[in-house]
């Protein structure tokens, strides 16, 4: 008598288990996709920042010997 009690109490708590793991799983893969993509983005944004450092220091050194000259 116990055991017909324990089992579909058993099966459901399996059922539920699963439910959340199958759940968390797609939250941890949609995360692991969004932040793959930000990787991305940044490491283009960075190249971005270093061309932009690279034409300032270039400026810098022009402006230097503009100044230098007058």
């Amino acid at each position: 008598m116990a055991n017909e009690i324990i089992i579909p109490v058993a099966e459901n708590l399996v059922s539920w288990l699963t439910g959340i793991i199958a759940a968390l799983g797609g939250v941890i893969l949609l995360y692991l996709i969004f932040q793959s993509i930000m990787v991305y983005i940044n490491r283009k944004k960075e190249k971005g920042i270093e061309n932009i450092n690279k034409k300032l220091t270039r400026i810098e050194e022009l402006l230097k010997q503009l100044v230098k000259k007058s």
